[in-house]
Protein backbone atom coordinates (compact mmCIF):
# COMPACT_ATOMS: atom_id res chain seq x y z
CA UNK A 1 0.00 0.00 0.00
CA UNK A 2 1.47 3.34 -1.56
CA UNK A 3 1.73 6.32 1.26
CA UNK A 4 -1.28 8.33 -0.06
CA UNK A 5 -3.28 4.98 0.58
CA UNK A 6 -2.14 4.51 4.29
CA UNK A 7 -2.55 8.19 5.05
CA UNK A 8 -6.69 7.62 3.74
CA UNK A 9 -7.03 4.64 5.26
CA UNK A 10 -5.55 6.10 8.51
CA UNK A 11 -7.84 9.56 8.15
CA UNK A 12 -11.01 7.20 7.99
CA UNK A 13 -10.20 4.52 10.89
CA UNK A 14 -9.70 7.52 12.82
CA UNK A 15 -13.03 9.22 11.73
CA UNK A 16 -14.22 6.33 12.26
CA UNK A 17 -13.52 5.93 16.27
CA UNK A 18 -14.41 9.87 16.17
CA UNK A 19 -18.15 8.63 15.56
CA UNK A 20 -18.00 5.54 17.38
CA UNK A 21 -17.74 7.50 20.02
CA UNK A 22 -20.75 9.74 19.60
CA UNK A 23 -23.15 6.72 18.01
CA UNK A 24 -23.62 3.58 16.83
CA UNK A 25 -21.95 1.97 13.97
CA UNK A 26 -25.62 1.63 12.25
CA UNK A 27 -26.49 5.08 12.86
CA UNK A 28 -23.10 6.30 11.14
CA UNK A 29 -24.10 7.86 7.75
CA UNK A 30 -20.75 7.77 4.67
CA UNK A 31 -21.74 11.48 4.34
CA UNK A 32 -20.59 12.46 8.11
CA UNK A 33 -17.71 9.66 8.18
CA UNK A 34 -16.13 11.56 5.17
CA UNK A 35 -16.61 14.98 6.42
CA UNK A 36 -14.79 13.92 9.87
CA UNK A 37 -11.90 12.32 7.90
CA UNK A 38 -12.04 15.51 5.44
CA UNK A 39 -12.71 13.14 2.76
CA UNK A 40 -14.56 13.29 -0.67
CA UNK A 41 -17.21 10.09 -0.89
CA UNK A 42 -16.06 8.97 -4.19
CA UNK A 43 -12.42 8.40 -2.21
CA UNK A 44 -14.44 6.47 0.20
CA UNK A 45 -15.91 3.85 -2.32
CA UNK A 46 -12.39 3.70 -3.99
CA UNK A 47 -11.64 1.38 -0.69
CA UNK A 48 -14.97 0.62 0.86
CA UNK A 49 -18.07 -0.92 -0.08
CA UNK A 50 -19.92 0.73 2.96
CA UNK A 51 -19.78 1.40 6.67
CA UNK A 52 -19.58 -2.10 7.57
CA UNK A 53 -16.41 -2.90 5.25
CA UNK A 54 -14.64 0.18 6.88
CA UNK A 55 -15.37 -1.47 10.23
CA UNK A 56 -14.70 -5.51 9.19
CA UNK A 57 -10.78 -4.28 8.01
CA UNK A 58 -10.50 -1.84 10.85
CA UNK A 59 -11.04 -5.11 13.41
CA UNK A 60 -8.83 -7.04 11.27
CA UNK A 61 -6.79 -4.26 11.29
CA UNK A 62 -6.32 -3.99 14.92
CA UNK A 63 -6.07 -7.78 15.31
CA UNK A 64 -3.33 -7.87 12.69
CA UNK A 65 -1.39 -5.28 15.44
CA UNK A 66 -1.95 -7.42 18.03
CA UNK A 67 -0.45 -10.05 15.94
CA UNK A 68 2.34 -7.71 14.83
CA UNK A 69 3.58 -7.40 18.46
CA UNK A 70 3.90 -10.61 19.71
CA UNK A 71 7.27 -12.15 18.43
CA UNK A 72 7.25 -15.36 16.95
CA UNK A 73 10.51 -16.40 18.84
CA UNK A 74 8.65 -16.65 22.12
CA UNK A 75 7.40 -20.26 22.37
CA UNK A 76 5.73 -19.32 26.07
CA UNK A 77 2.47 -18.28 25.96
CA UNK A 78 2.86 -16.33 29.06
CA UNK A 79 4.94 -13.39 27.16
CA UNK A 80 2.72 -13.67 23.85
CA UNK A 81 0.18 -12.48 26.50
CA UNK A 82 2.16 -10.18 28.40
CA UNK A 83 3.06 -8.48 24.87
CA UNK A 84 -0.62 -8.71 24.03
CA UNK A 85 -1.71 -6.63 27.06
CA UNK A 86 1.36 -4.05 26.70
CA UNK A 87 0.27 -3.03 22.92
CA UNK A 88 -3.62 -2.99 24.35
CA UNK A 89 -3.06 -1.06 26.79
CA UNK A 90 -1.23 1.54 24.20
CA UNK A 91 -3.97 1.34 22.40
CA UNK A 92 -6.85 1.77 25.11
CA UNK A 93 -9.32 3.86 23.55
CA UNK A 94 -9.30 1.91 20.05
CA UNK A 95 -10.04 -1.24 21.73
CA UNK A 96 -12.76 0.17 24.28
CA UNK A 97 -14.15 0.84 21.30
CA UNK A 98 -14.05 -2.01 19.01
CA UNK A 99 -15.16 -3.93 22.24
CA UNK A 100 -18.27 -1.80 22.37
CA UNK A 101 -19.33 -1.77 18.79
CA UNK A 102 -22.44 -4.06 18.96
CA UNK A 103 -21.49 -5.00 22.57
CA UNK A 104 -18.63 -6.48 21.34
CA UNK A 105 -19.91 -9.27 19.83
CA UNK A 106 -18.18 -8.53 15.64
CA UNK A 107 -14.73 -7.72 17.33
CA UNK A 108 -14.71 -10.86 20.29
CA UNK A 109 -16.18 -13.22 17.77
CA UNK A 110 -12.91 -12.52 15.21
CA UNK A 111 -10.82 -11.88 17.71
CA UNK A 112 -11.65 -15.27 19.24
CA UNK A 113 -10.99 -17.23 15.94
CA UNK A 114 -7.63 -15.08 15.53
CA UNK A 115 -6.70 -15.88 19.35
CA UNK A 116 -7.57 -19.40 19.38
CA UNK A 117 -5.99 -20.23 15.82
CA UNK A 118 -2.43 -18.42 16.93
CA UNK A 119 -2.46 -20.53 19.87
CA UNK A 120 -3.62 -23.97 19.13
CA UNK A 121 0.08 -24.98 18.43
CA UNK A 122 1.21 -23.91 21.49
CA UNK A 123 -1.71 -25.92 23.55
CA UNK A 124 -1.21 -28.93 21.74
CA UNK A 125 2.05 -28.54 22.59
CA UNK A 126 1.81 -28.31 26.09
CA UNK A 127 -1.08 -31.50 26.43
CA UNK A 128 0.11 -33.40 24.07
CA UNK A 129 -1.89 -36.50 25.66
CA UNK A 130 -4.98 -34.99 23.85
CA UNK A 131 -6.66 -35.41 20.73
CA UNK A 132 -6.83 -32.44 18.48
CA UNK A 133 -10.41 -31.42 19.75
CA UNK A 134 -9.50 -31.88 22.85
CA UNK A 135 -6.57 -29.60 22.22
CA UNK A 136 -9.22 -27.10 20.55
CA UNK A 137 -11.59 -27.05 23.21
CA UNK A 138 -9.05 -26.61 25.77
CA UNK A 139 -7.50 -23.30 23.75
CA UNK A 140 -11.12 -21.70 23.58
CA UNK A 141 -11.50 -22.31 27.00
CA UNK A 142 -8.42 -20.19 27.65
CA UNK A 143 -8.95 -17.76 25.10
CA UNK A 144 -12.68 -17.09 25.98
CA UNK A 145 -11.53 -16.58 29.56
CA UNK A 146 -8.21 -14.22 28.48
CA UNK A 147 -11.17 -12.71 26.11
CA UNK A 148 -13.90 -11.99 29.26
CA UNK A 149 -11.04 -10.64 30.99
CA UNK A 150 -9.55 -8.31 28.39
CA UNK A 151 -13.15 -6.97 28.21
CA UNK A 152 -12.75 -6.24 31.87
CA UNK A 153 -9.99 -4.55 31.63
CA UNK A 154 -10.58 -2.42 28.86
CA UNK A 155 -14.17 -1.65 29.02
CA UNK A 156 -14.83 -1.55 32.56
CA UNK A 157 -11.35 -1.00 34.39
CA UNK A 158 -9.85 1.19 31.70
CA UNK A 159 -6.45 -0.29 32.09
CA UNK A 160 -6.11 1.16 34.99
CA UNK A 161 -4.29 -2.69 36.39
CA UNK A 162 -1.29 -3.15 35.00
CA UNK A 163 -0.34 -5.70 32.39
CA UNK A 164 2.02 -7.69 34.72
CA UNK A 165 -0.84 -7.69 37.55
CA UNK A 166 -3.83 -9.20 34.75
CA UNK A 167 -0.95 -11.95 33.31
CA UNK A 168 -0.93 -12.79 37.53
CA UNK A 169 -4.57 -12.92 37.35
CA UNK A 170 -5.13 -14.84 34.91
CA UNK A 171 -2.52 -17.63 35.62
CA UNK A 172 -3.65 -17.81 39.11
CA UNK A 173 -7.23 -18.25 37.82
CA UNK A 174 -5.46 -21.32 34.83
CA UNK A 175 -3.87 -22.73 37.78
CA UNK A 176 -7.16 -23.11 39.70
CA UNK A 177 -9.31 -24.18 36.95
CA UNK A 178 -6.34 -26.90 36.58
CA UNK A 179 -7.47 -27.92 40.21
CA UNK A 180 -11.09 -28.53 39.36
CA UNK A 181 -12.07 -32.14 39.35
CA UNK A 182 -15.36 -32.57 37.46
CA UNK A 183 -17.05 -36.60 38.09
CA UNK A 184 -18.81 -37.86 35.16
CA UNK A 185 -22.03 -39.86 36.37
CA UNK A 186 -22.16 -43.25 35.57
CA UNK A 187 -25.13 -44.47 33.41
CA UNK A 188 -28.36 -45.21 35.50
CA UNK A 189 -26.89 -43.20 38.50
Amino acid sequence: MDRRAKKTEKAFIAALFVLLEKKELNKITIKELCEEADMNRSTFYLHYYDIYDLMDKTEQQFIDNIFDTISDQFLDLSDSVMQTFDHIKMNKDQYRILFSVDNGRRFVLKLFDALTGRHLPQVKKAFPEYNEDAAKNICMIYVGGAIALLYGWIVENDCEIEPKELLKTLNDIIDRVHELKYTIPQEGA
